[in-house]
């Protein structure tokens, strides 16, 4: 990480304590993004014109951390709605 980012030693070193402490923190997160990623666009999709980020951010966070299961299914309802 030294050698591949402007991140200092001690960020580095944190960083994989991290990663050590928490190994499937980062793996999580990426499937979070993918999943939130997958629900945008298929809201878009559904309300085309009618679409606005800034409510779909709404959405997805109104309720905090849920399961993507759970995320997904919402995210399609509201989109159906076209609300």
């Amino acid at each position: 990480m030294l050698a591949h980012t402007a991140e200092g030693q001690h960020e580095v070193e944190s960083e994989v304590d991290r990663y050590i402490i928490y190994p499937g923190q980062a793996t999580s997160y990426m499937i979070g993004r993918l999943e939130i990623g997958a629900a945008r666009d298929q809201a878009q999709k559904t309300m085309g014109a009618r679409f606005d980020i800034k409510a779909f951010h709404d959405r997805v966070l109104e309720d905090g951390g849920v399961p993507i299961t759970y995320l997904r299914e919402k995210i399609r309802r509201w989109s159906e709605s076209g609300r």
